[in-house]
């Protein structure tokens, strides 16, 4: 209740900004079982991908909530642009033969395994698709040498333009390690009370993720600039921004811009808590909450 009642709603999402945790309790959920498989097409001509692309995600917005497909445009086998797509399924719960058809996919090429150990969105070929944790998708990010910078956007729906923004941009990448990550949400996300965010009404959260080697000092900048480039050619099309893309220290000429697109109408009423319990300004996080 009061003062308590109003930190608990400012944390969940502004937290590292506005106080310390010292203690959480979670409501836990059984792990369950899911059905999944990959989806792996080499990249065609730029109208081809958006087409296939466009189609596929009419095709899973239609899914229920027990449902849900990534979609990942980035380096497959020998470096060349690969499209990716990964449905997955609690296991009673059949994909409607609309969606599997525009995939391309049938319910005999799935596979069962703990939702703990879905071995992610790897763009190897569907013959190295095996069962349990796919390494392989996770060791770049993770490779000693590898730097990273990264950016992100919620989107509601990407119309045949901005599709030609995305794939014209992972084709134009400065390194074969760079790539874009549309994470599938709708579902409950929707139905559930946005909260502190700006808003849960959005279909993906656009990963854009730069990447480069300690011996590639020279790329640093053009990996910034192409990721930071292809996310301002996406604000036309999104519904907002996690509070973790939100930078000051290299962009604080944008800050009040990228706390606008994270809070939205809940950014007065975060400050006007900011004021009361961090009068200071102690805690800041990648931001400061103070107008």
């Amino acid at each position: 209740e009061g003062l308590d009642k109003d930190i608990f709603w400012g944390i969940r999402g502004a937290g590292p900004a506005l106080a310390v945790v010292t203690k959480i309790i979670l409501r836990a959920y059984p792990i369950t079982s899911v059905k999944y498989t990959r989806v792996i097409r080499k990249s065609a001509t730029d109208d081809e991908d958006v087409a296939f692309l466009r189609k596929c995600e009419l095709a899973l917005r239609k899914l229920p909530k027990e449902q849900s497909c990534d979609i990942h445009i980035g380096s497959g086998n020998d470096n060349e642009i690969t499209l990716g797509l990964f449905p997955m399924t609690l296991l009673d719960k059949k994909f409607d033969s609309n969606f599997t058809d525009a995939l391309g996919f049938t319910e005999d090429s799935l596979m069962e395994c703990s939702y703990c150990d879905y071995p992610g969105a790897s763009l190897a070929s569907q013959d190295k698709q095996t069962e349990g944790r796919d390494e392989a998708a996770f060791s770049a990010q993770t490779a000693a040498g590898v730097l990273t910078y990264m950016r992100n956007m919620f989107v509601d729906e990407l119309p045949s333009e901005a599709w030609h923004v995305i794939v014209g941009a992972v084709k134009n990448r400065p390194t074969a390690m760079c790539s874009v990550a549309l994470q599938h949400t709708g579902g409950t996300v929707r139905s559930t009370e946005a909260g502190i965010f700006r808003c849960r009404d959005f279909e993906f959260s656009v990963v854009i993720g730069s990447m480069w080697t300690e011996n590639q000092t020279d790329m640093r900048n053009k990996c910034m600039k192409w990721a930071d480039e292809l996310w301002q050619k996406l604000l036309e099309f999104g519904t907002g921004t996690y509070p973790a893309d939100v930078d000051n220290f290299r962009r604080s000429d944008r800050i009040e811009s990228e706390l606008e697109l994270a809070f939205g109408k809940n950014l007065k009423r975060l400050r006007q808590l900011k004021k009361i319990i961090d009068p200071e300004s102690i805690l800041k996080g990648t931001y400061a909450l103070n107008s």
